[in-house]
């Protein structure tokens, strides 16, 4: 039997994404406000953004657009897409196009909020972004400034870089950050001989976290995957150096470019340098505090409080139309 609900995947679901957006709609109220029940347990409030259980599936967030829309954001795994979707259409709902899912946007502004929520990769950005059409209608401002510039990050993931000598622990501190292993990890200097990449969560920021190869001097098969690393690395949002804490970091072969210096394996050693932060991927020390930092360093925490409208969309910029 039918509930009356609209479905629509607004996101890719044939490859992996940090976040995904599934669209809720219904022409009457009550009857989304019953499928959200089902679905997370209770109904959150118009312009909420819970987090919760979604269909005892994957933990997202909930944003309730307005009385008959609500938006939920899934991690964007293709599995768990499917699982979800098989799960709404067996409590009835009706999987439609893009289009059914935004039947209230009212004006420009909320139609460019609700597209870039589409893709906004970071939890952080859902309030900042659902506040900006009252902003925008009572301020117009003219340029980009530096501060849109950071709160961008939040659409699209920075690049966070881990540099530093072979066998540091720079792959143990990107699955400690994971909670999983996606870099092999081994007591051989130069396990890892290309960069690898994942989606890691930083507070509500997403970023793509790079473990590039131990920099040492170029020999064999290895030159051509430091050669792509170095390149990676003057593109990096970030740079983080990591360090052995029981290392003279004056004798340190790393990079010179990093803004960022870490001190790993503290657990065996304290730092006896200068460090901005000291973690141990073995017992989880200190890596809340380099979440917090990195997170900051890339999205300041006074761009995130100020007020004012943010130029997400260069469309907005001049008077020029918004799609």
């Amino acid at each position: 039997m039918g509930t009356g609900v609209r479905y629509a995947i607004t996101t890719a679901r044939t490859r992996p994404a940090a976040l995904a957006t599934i669209d809720l709609v219904a022409d009457e109220p009550r009857a989304l406000e019953a499928f959200l029940a089902a679905c997370v347990g209770d109904v959150p409030a118009v312009g909420g953004t819970p987090l919760r259980r979604l269909a005892g599936i994957d933990e997202g967030l909930v944003l309730r657009i307005g009385p008959g829309h609500a938006i939920l954001m899934p991690h964007g795994g293709p599995a768990v897409l499917a699982e979800l979707g098989a799960w709404l259409e067996s409590r009835g709902a009706v999987q439609g196009d893009a289009a059914c899912a935004h039947p209230e946007p009212s004006d420009p502004f909320e139609r460019a909020v609700l597209r870039t929520l589409s893709r906004a990769a970071s939890p952080l950005a859902v309030g900042i972004l659902l506040a900006q059409p009252a902003l925008w209608k009572s301020e117009r401002p003219a340029r980009l400034t530096d501060r849109d510039r950071r709160l961008r990050r939040l659409i699209d993931p920075p690049t966070v870089a881990a540099v530093g000598a072979p066998n540091v622990g720079k792959s143990s501190l990107l699955n400690a950050l994971l909670g999983r292993e996606a870099a092999t990890v081994r007591d051989e200097a130069g396990t890892t001989r290309d960069y690898i990449g994942a989606s890691v969560n930083l507070g509500g920021l997403v970023v793509r976290w790079v473990d590039t190869p131990g920099i040492r001097p170029k020999r064999g098969p290895e030159t051509e995957a430091q050669r792509l690393a170095t390149e990676l690395i003057a593109r990096a949002d970030l740079v983080l150096r990591c360090i052995d804490a029981a290392s003279d970091s004056s004798a340190s072969t790393d990079p010179p470019c990093s803004d960022f210096l870490v001190a790993t394996r503290c657990d065996l050693s304290e730092p006896g340098f200068h460090h901005d932060a000291a973690v141990s991927a073995k017992t989880g020390d200190g890596l809340a505090a380099l979440v917090g930092q990195v997170r900051d360093r890339l999205v300041l925490p006074e761009d995130l409080a100020d007020a004012s409208p943010w130029v997400f969309d260069d469309g907005l910029l001049g008077g020029r139309s918004i799609p």
